[in-house]
C-alpha cells in the first residue's frame, strides 16, 4: 500500500493516558498516520476549524469517551458521520459518567457498536484488532484470497494486522 491512512483521535484531552496509546498505537502501524490535532502546527486559521478538516480528510475516526463529552468531540463526532467516515468508538468505564455523556451513548448504542475498556492496555489491544480489521476490510477481500493462499498463509495475514486468526 503507497499511502498511509490517516487516522484522527478524538477525546477530551483530559483522557492523556488513551491519547497517548492511541497515538503510539498508529505510528507503531506502518498503514496508518496519526492525523490528530496535536499533529498541526502554528496556524493563523482558528484551531476548531482546523481540526474540524483534519476530521473530513481523515480516513478514519478514532472517538475515545469517558466521563463527559465535550464540545470540540461533539463537533468531531458530528463531522465524521456527516462525512461517512469510519468510527471507531471506543468507551472508558467510569461510575461518575455525567449526564450529557449517558445521553449521548444512550442516542448512538442502536447505530454504533462501541467498545467499553477499564484500563488502557485493554483499550491498546483493542485499538490494535480494530485497525487490523478495518484496514482488512478496506483493502482485502479474504475470500478472494482463498483459492491462492493457504489458511495458515491467511490467518498470517490476519494476525499480522491486529486479528486473531480468519479461520480457527
Amino acid at each position: 500500500m503507497n499511502q498511509k491512512l490517516k487516522v484522527f483521535i478524538s477525546s477530551s484531552f483530559k483522557l492523556k493516558d488513551e491519547r497517548s496509546i492511541a497515538k503510539s498505537t498508529i505510528e507503531n502501524k506502518i498503514e496508518f498516520l496519526d492525523f490528530s490535532f496535536e499533529e498541526i502546527g502554528a496556524n493563523s486559521i482558528p484551531p476548531m476549524k482546523v481540526c474540524l478538516e483534519r476530521v473530513k480528510e481523515s480516513d478514519v475516526y478514532v472517538g475515545i469517551l469517558s466521563k463527559e463529552l465535550t464540545d470540540p468531540t461533539k463537533k468531531e463526532f458530528k463531522i465524521a458521520k456527516e462525512n461517512q467516515i469510519p468510527q471507531l468508538l471506543y468507551i472508558r468505564e467510569t461510575s461518575d459518567r455525567k449526564n450529557e455523556m449517558k445521553d449521548f451513548l444512550n442516542k448512538i448504542k442502536d447505530s454504533y457498536t462501541y467498545y467499553k475498556f477499564e484500563d488502557v492496555k485493554e483499550f491498546q489491544e483493542q485499538l490494535k484488532r480494530d485497525l487490523g480489521s478495518f484496514l482488512l476490510e478496506k483493502f482485502y477481500d479474504l475470500r478472494q484470497l482463498e483459492g491462492s493462499l493457504s489458511r495458515e498463509q491467511i490467518n498470517e495475514i490476519y494476525r499480522n494486522y491486529g486479528g486473531n486468526n480468519y479461520y480457527e
